[in-house]
């Protein structure tokens, strides 16, 4: 199972018929003060699987500071390919998240227990 894309951004949704809708993809935050809370986001991902990874699979998408420590829990979420479905989108709202400090920031993702990428959000003042 491959990672095709992920981001984060303002708003984010998927139908029923799993299409999914992204707003406001951004990549930095500005801020008049530290430490900084974001009131809302939503990480959005897609995966792509092979006709023989057919089944679950495990997502954890942890927030880490520039030193790669950890500064929320990490979300853990099952994504599952299906015969007739190997792409799987996942959406994560997430609300209250705190900056401590100005700098660059990384939303790791780890899928079947392996990296499969990053994507970071730069954190400055004003």
């Amino acid at each position: 199972m491959e990672l095709k894309y992920a981001c984060v951004c303002d708003y984010a949704i998927m139908d029923k018929m799993e299409k999914l809708s992204i707003l406001g993809i951004f990549d930095s935050i500005t801020t008049l003060q530290f430490p900084a809370t974001h009131s809302r986001m939503f990480f959005v991902a897609l995966f792509q699987a092979h006709p023989s990874e057919i089944g679950n699979h495990p997502v954890k998408i942890t927030l880490v500071n520039a030193d790669g420590e950890p500064i929320i829990n990490p979300f853990e979420q099952e994504i599952v390919a299906a015969r007739n479905i190997l792409n799987c989108n996942l959406l994560i709202e997430m609300l209250g998240i705190t900056f401590p400090t100005e700098g660059i920031y990384s939303f790791d993702i780890v899928l079947d227990n392996r990296h499969v990428g990053s994507v970071p959000v730069s954190l400055r003042s004003s």
